[in-house]
């Protein structure tokens, strides 16, 4: 059932603090799939709408996500728009590192602005 599936992968992450989807799906024995659905389903409940957790991942690298994709790049040849999935993504700045410092996620109803301070590598 669903609902126990949610309320279970809340009470892991509280306790086991940040954890993948594969991770939660091995716990729980679903689907990575299943998983993401069920994070698209709490965020919503959450914040009101949903956040586009597909394409995010890809969009904060500066690149679009698979699938179709309108993409603007800059004078330096940097992606500085993409419009995909029904968002579309502004990237403002760039790092010295070469990765995206600010971005912009505008859909209709909703405009979200993104601060990344400090790239990490991910656990092992």
């Amino acid at each position: 059932m669903r609902a126990s599936r949610l309320l279970q992968m809340l009470l892991l992450l509280q306790n086991r603090g940040r954890m993948t989807a594969r991770d939660l799906s091995h716990e729980l024995e679903v689907a990575p799939r299943t998983i993401l659905r069920d994070v698209d389903a709490l965020t919503e409940a959450v914040l009101g709408f949903r956040l586009p957790l597909d394409g995010l991942a890809d969009w904060v690298r500066g690149r679009p996500s698979p699938g179709p994709a309108d993409v603007e790049r800059d004078s330096a040849g940097r992606v500085s728009r993409i419009a995909q999935s029904g968002w579309v993504v502004e990237l403002l700045a760039w790092g010295e590192d070469g990765r995206p410092s600010r971005l912009r996620l505008v859909y209709p109803g909703i405009d979200i602005r993104l601060a990344i301070g400090e790239w990490k590598a991910a656990a092992p």
